[in-house]
């Protein structure tokens, strides 16, 4: 049975330079969200992604829910139960 000291280090150690990692990459992706949203991008979006949805992807209309940018604010969850 493996030590428990050397176990617990190592543990913390993944966890401190996985955080150091995500945490910027998250707070960036949410602060450009953020901006986005403020000065009107995300509604543009909404705007060009039909013929995206239709033409390119060949996707139903009921589909393009699932891509608004919507899907980044209120999470994959909303699109899996409608």
């Amino acid at each position: 049975m493996p030590l428990l000291r050397p176990v617990l280090s190592k543990t913390y150690f993944r966890i401190y330079e996985y955080l150091k990692e995500a945490v910027p990459l998250f707070l960036l992706t949410a602060v450009t969200m953020f901006t986005q949203n403020q000065i009107g991008v995300l509604d543009a979006f909404k705007h060009v992604l039909p013929p995206v949805v239709h033409g390119v992807l060949g996707l139903p209309e009921s589909n393009r829910r699932c891509l608004d940018p919507g899907f980044f604010e209120q999470g994959y969850i909303r699109c899996s139960y409608d």
